[in-house]
């Protein structure tokens, strides 16, 4: 077992601005600042409010290199689990808005996997808790002012970005972009990341002859290729909203613009937003009120059945001709069909058990009665009687067992700023706030069912984590 405690000596770290937030990162690794100062600017002013405190330990234990596997990520409540293989995982604490995460040194050099991956993830999974609102929209700008392409996957907004990008416009994002609100005004930020372009796209931008198709986050055959390297296009990483367009294909070869409420737009992006748990419930409303001023600019939908070229001499022309139009946005911030529970957030953990553990009543929620039966008899062999100590409570979600051979079944931890996780293989994990006396975990099935397995992995790492052996970081 490769042990980390609270006592981590992390010299490096700096400040930077993200998305209109600030971040501080510390790291005993320089290689990760870096990779942090070509992703976000650096933040000199040490006045600022941090808004996420992150700290990432390289432990030279880990011995893994590349190819890295797909990221895989699970949450419970206020606690949210990533893990990069065996490569790297963290624990991020969205209440506290804290993350702290153990790596491999290979990993920790990899500074396009940190920029082009793992910190846009991180922004992606924080961004409630930072203030900033994640959509799922494209952005280009033009003498300052942006462009807000959205749409449903697959409407052509990446290719449309390009090719705007190709006809005078800087490219921000084709995929996600990220807004914050300064009074009453929308911002937009952007990540140097790469462009990503379906296998079609080769028909309608011969650069990509000569470039490879590789599986995405999401799993689609994409190009994802540098448009500034690739396509020789400027690139902007802040505007200021000017114009917000829907993109929707037709069969139609032509062109038409229709004139949308801001209510109607509204809708339309606060249903991309991912729910969040009733404990972070707060947290809605600045994103929402972001959204709110981003509407309040002109908004239009977009249908056309054009090559990408010929809709972006449309909407380069189109956006010209606009005169400034203005609509006072409603206030209605109801309910809305929000995005799905990516994380398993939503899991129901119906079977409960009290256990006794120490001086300490320890009570689980899970999904799995079979676990909630073995720890009562574990909790009945130690100590008949519920301890009158504080109570610490977990949600474990057990899932089936993953198809991939896993890499190991080995254990390793990390515990810093009162946050600990403890990974038993890839895709499942314990994970604690120790401050608050909450964890959560994801186990596999073999963990539970195999008798071996939970005494030797998940029972020593449950019972680790509710004694509370971290509590001195």
């Amino acid at each position: 077992m490769s042990e980390q405690n609270g006592d981590l000596l992390l010299p490096f770290n700096e400040r930077f601005a993200v998305a209109g937030s600030v971040w501080l990162i510390a790291t005993n690794a320089p290689e990760i600042v870096s990779a942090a100062g070509e992703t976000f600017q650096s933040v000199n002013d040490t006045t600022l409010p941090v808004a996420l405190t992150i700290s990432c330990y390289v432990d030279p234990e880990l011995r893994a290199k590349q190819p890295w596997p797909q990221p895989h990520f699970r949450g419970l409540d206020h606690l949210v689990y990533a893990e990069y293989g065996s490569g790297g995982s963290m624990i991020i604490d969205l209440q506290r808005r804290r993350v702290i995460g153990r790596f491999s040194p290979a990993m920790a050099r990899d500074s396009d996997y940190w920029r082009c991956v793992l910190l846009p993830i991180l922004l992606g999974i924080t961004s409630a808790s930072v203030g900033v609102s994640a959509l799922h929209c494209a952005c280009v700008v033009r003498n300052g002012q942006g462009l807000i392409l959205g749409g449903a996957s697959g409407a052509g907004k990446s290719s449309l970005a390009l090719a705007l990008s190709l006809t005078g416009f800087a490219y921000l994002s084709d995929d996600w972009t990220y807004f914050s609100r300064a009074g009453s005004a929308a911002h937009a930020w952007g990540l140097p990341t790469p462009v990503k372009l379906l296998q079609d796209a080769v028909r309608y931008f011969p650069q990509l002859a000569g470039a490879t198709l590789s599986s995405s986050l999401n799993g689609e055959l994409a190009y994802e290729v540098d448009p500034v390297a690739e396509f020789g296009v400027d690139r902007a990483l802040f505007c200021q909203p000017r114009w917000v367009v829907f993109v929707e294909r037709t069969e139609s070869a032509g062109a038409t613009f229709t004139r949308i409420s801001s209510e109607d737009a509204f809708v339309r992006f606060a249903s991309q937003l991912e729910r969040l748990p009733a404990c972070l419930a707060d947290m809605r409303i600045p994103q929402l009120q972001t959204i709110r001023a981003l509407v309040d600019e002109e908004c239009w939908v977009l249908r056309h059945g054009l090559t990408p070229a010929l809709a972006a001499d449309e909407l380069s022309k189109f956006c010209g001709d606009l005169k400034v139009l203005r609509q006072t946005s409603a206030t209605n911030d109801g309910a809305f069909p929000m995005h799905a529970d990516s994380l398993r957030r939503f899991t129901e953990t119906p079977f409960e058990s009290t256990l006794a553990i120490g001086e300490a009543t320890v009570r689980v929620a899970t999904n799995y009665q079979s676990l909630a039966d073995r720890l009562r008899e574990v909790s009945a062999t130690a100590a008949p009687k519920v301890a009158d100590g504080p109570v610490f409570s977990w949600r474990v979600v057990v899932e089936a067992d993953d198809e991939r051979e896993p890499e190991s079944t080995s254990v390793g931890q990390l515990n810093k700023d009162g946050l600990a996780f403890i990974t038993l293989c890839q895709g499942s994990f314990l994970a604690s706030d120790l401050k608050a006396r909450a964890g959560i975990a994801f186990v596999s099935k073999r963990f539970v069912n195999n008798e071996g397995l939970f005494h030797q992995y998940f029972l020593r790492a449950f019972l680790s984590l509710s004694k509370g052996i971290f509590e001195s970081g």
